[in-house]
């Protein structure tokens, strides 16, 4: 009997081990590979988009709960104030919150944004950055607007982070939380190295951007001398490549 027992109990150990595995694992997976450009509007959603696919472990386990210290919670919130710590946002600008819309709990996240004077209701057209709110208490970070469909980030989705679509205007949005986010330095000088002088359509073409400031984020168009038509463009920071297909 006592072997028996014996033999259950490194059963039981290795059993144990097998499952903490996948979770490590997981968080290791999703750490945040974002490097901040100081326009905070952008960066919540970049850090936002390295978190895409991450899933809670057993009874809402994430490192959004550990991080908050309330472990083993509904996430979404939660999520989304991971998020704007990691992109170096204050809590003057998104207030730290666990829950979503509580009219009755004035640290509800609808209710701190109201306070702050920084509510906009169901039909205004939200932009990059702006926080929705979803009835029966939920809530996530807008990624774009496109025609009148609403892209979202959304934690504790299924279990999930994951991108979901909303229509502008749609009953079951109960509004935007519109964080004043601070104004990006401007940089006293820019530059960019383009890798060829002549650029021919379905010709890729690497840039290279650099300025005085964190802010190295860049809009750039490709038009066609002819008739000035856009043949691409990119909104990006660093090097990137753009094809003119």
């Amino acid at each position: 009997m006592k072997k028996a027992k014996q033999i259950l109990s490194v059963l039981l150990a290795v059993v144990m081990l097998v499952v903490a595995v996948p979770v490590m694992q997981a968080d290791a997976a999703y750490e945040n590979t974002w490097v901040n450009t100081g326009n905070q509007r952008v960066d919540i959603v970049e850090v936002a988009k390295t978190q895409i696919g991450y899933t809670e472990g057993y009874n809402n386990d994430t490192k959004y709960g550990d991080w908050y210290d309330l472990p083993n919670q509904p996430w979404c919130a939660m999520f989304v104030c991971w998020c704007a710590n990691q992109a170096g946002i204050s809590t003057d600008v998104i207030p730290r919150f666990s829950k979503c819309i509580d009219d009755n709990y004035s640290a509800s996240g609808s209710r701190l944004f109201q306070a702050m004077g920084r509510w906009k209701g169901a039909s205004y057209v939200p932009s990059p950055g702006d926080i929705i709110f979803i009835y029966e208490s939920h809530v996530g970070i807008v990624e774009y607007v496109s025609g009148s469909t609403v892209h979202t980030i959304e934690g504790n989705y299924s279990d999930s982070v994951k991108r979901v679509t909303r229509t502008v205007g749609s009953s079951n949005i109960a509004g935007y939380g519109v964080p004043n986010y601070p104004a990006p330095v401007a940089p006293t000088w820019a530059s960019m190295t383009i890798d060829k002088e002549n650029i021919r359509i379905g010709e890729e073409i690497a840039f290279t951007m650099t300025s005085d400031t964190a802010v190295n984020y860049y809009s750039i168009t490709i038009r066609r001398v002819s008739n000035f038509e856009e043949v691409a463009s990119a909104n990006t920071k660093g090097s990137f490549i753009l094809n003119t297909n």
